[in-house]
């Protein structure tokens, strides 16, 4: 066999035991990869409101992508298993499925968290993060790269086998390092965002952060358990080779869910854009049975305790309502609420109002100066006694006249 490169006996008799299950551990890492991309687009798919264009662009590149690894691997797998009937020596060797494999995995990382950083950058428009994000991805394709040609020039040499793995683990390191990043800079960010509003929209917010910390976590805990398990029994067992596999999919699993919460969460995060800009485009409304908690909290006990005792006497009201299909969005249900409310105008009476009754009636004034000095207003003026012959103990504050159609004190 031309293609087997020639290795001591010892070498072959440390790895046998575990080289032949190495294929068994692609497969399985091939079936979950498959499995992780379908929930990716399960999860993008079941928000009608996101854009068309860019939810078919991450689809058809998340697809592309995921199509072209497993197709490589399982072209590896036909290989080991049916063309060399399971010979342990061919996988010892480098092939052109690896090199591919690695690079078009590290594209499918690099995709994902481009979109992850570009809603971090977004939101916290920080320089900072976003020079160490970009630095991180270029490393990323780099170590890709890098483990590529190492690969191809020196796979058949066992002494080299260690850089190759070193490179290997840098790479999952820069993506943890990216992840975490980004999850950090937007768990700050929403944080901050937190102390502004009241406490009936924390939950929410809340939600968002918890989900932001999941989906960069996740990443960052399945690179390093690959990182560990290579550097500590890489020479004994393959139990690393799946956590490495499942690792592009992963954070592009969290990317997908990120721009899924950001269509929801858009307004919390500053990039809703001005309606004024596109007024043709129209967001559908959202189902009432959604809103129906969110109104409860903004009345008050007392409100509520109104708002329930009328239309029909029922207690559950508006969930009632809501449900017979009587109310159909958020718009209808506020609307609902406030003809519920009922509006007490407070009992005020002006001071003017007792003074102009008792006031004798003046004859109007034909011309007055558009600007009056604060003076004025406070000491009594010859002229304006002048003008109220039949009531000399009238001051000036008794009397409103209307210039330029604004109300001012004589």
């Amino acid at each position: 066999m031309e293609w087997a490169p020639q290795f001591p006996a010892e070498m072959l008799a440390q790895h046998h035991t575990y080289l032949q299950p190495m294929m068994w551990t692609f497969l399985i890492g091939s079936l979950l990869t498959g499995l992780i991309f379908a929930l990716c687009t399960q999860w993008v798919c079941q928000e009608r409101r996101t854009a068309k264009r860019f939810e078919a662009t991450v689809v058809l590149i998340g697809a592309g992508l995921t199509a072209a690894a497993l197709g490589l691997e399982w072209h590896r797998a036909y290989k080991y298993f049916i063309q060399h009937g399971g010979d342990p020596i061919y996988t010892l060797a480098f092939h052109a499925e690896d090199y591919a494999w690695t690079i078009l995995c590290a594209l499918c990382n690099i995709t994902g968290q481009s979109w992850f950083v570009e809603r971090a950058w977004r939101s916290s428009q920080s320089w900072l993060f976003l020079g160490a994000a970009v630095v991180c991805m270029l490393g990323e394709f780099a170590t890709a790269l890098g483990v590529a040609v190492m690969g191809f020039c020196y796979g058949n040499d066992p002494t080299k086998w260690v850089m190759i793995g070193q490179l290997s683990i840098a790479l999952a390191l820069l993506a943890v390092a990216l992840d975490l990043l980004t999850s950090v800079v937007l768990t700050v960010r929403i944080k901050r965002l937190m102390r502004t509003v009241d406490g009936a929209r924390n939950r929410p917010f809340e939600a968002l952060v918890r989900l932001t910390c999941a989906t960069g976590s996740l990443t960052a805990i399945v690179a390093i358990i690959g990182a560990v398990l290579y550097i500590t029994v890489w020479t004994t067992s393959n139990a690393w080779l799946p956590f490495i596999e499942a690792l592009p999919r992963i954070s592009f699993l969290s990317c997908l869910i990120t721009i899924n919460s950001r269509e929801r969460w858009r307004t919390v995060l500053g990039l809703t854009p001005d309606p004024s800009s596109n007024p043709g485009s129209r967001q559908p409304r959202t189902p009432a049975r959604l809103c129906v908690k969110t109104i409860q909290a903004k009345l008050d006990t007392s409100a509520f305790e109104r708002l329930i005792q009328a239309r029909c006497g029922r207690k559950d009201w508006p969930t009632t309502m809501v449900k017979e299909g009587k109310i159909g969005s958020c718009d209808d249900l506020e609307k609902a609420v406030s003809d519920q409310e009922p509006h007490e105008q407070p009992n005020y009476e002006s001071p003017f109002d007792k003074q102009s009754q008792s006031l004798p009636k003046t004859r109007p004034v034909q011309k007055l100066p558009r600007t009056i000095s604060l003076a004025s207003l406070r000491r009594p003026s010859s002229n304006s006694i002048a003008r109220h012959p039949t009531s000399p103990s009238v001051t000036v504050q008794h009397v409103m006249v209307k210039v330029d159609r604004q109300i001012v004190i004589e």
